[in-house]
């Protein structure tokens, strides 16, 4: 059985978690044991909410798309999560989108990490060069 935060969150290569917890716990020990690329999460499970999965997520404080899978989500309804941090919401009626939105996600959050790394570096310099 898997809990709903494995349901929910696509999980890396890893035991799925069946301890019984609570949806939003099992989703908090799932993000600390894996290295994780993107999220990808149903809108529509019971008991845990999207908005509940992104709000762990982004506790974390790591820089993990975070990506809407449903069959239910109308277009207003949808405005809230996007404004809220969700990089895409992708329709079960056109799984075609969901290869490519993961890449572009995959891509942009590397490119996020390389300018962070980047301008850790040019701060270094700048500092060393004023000593």
């Amino acid at each position: 059985m898997r809990s709903s935060c494995q349901s929910s969150c696509a999980a890396p290569a890893s035991t799925p978690l069946s301890n019984g917890s609570p949806p939003s716990q099992s989703c908090v020990v799932a993000l600390a044991s894996g290295v994780w690329q993107i999220v990808v999460c149903d809108h529509g499970l019971p008991n845990f909410s999207s908005t509940e999965a992104l709000r762990v997520v982004r506790e974390t404080g790591l820089d993990i798309p975070f990506v809407i899978l449903s069959g239910t989500i109308g277009e207003e309804a949808a405005v809230e999560p996007l404004k809220a941090g969700v990089r895409d919401v992708v329709l079960k009626t056109n799984l075609a989108r969901l290869g490519p939105v993961v890449d572009r996600e995959l891509r942009e959050a590397e490119n996020r990490r390389r300018q962070e790394h980047l301008e850790s570096e040019r701060a270094e310099l700048q500092t060393s060069l004023r000593h």
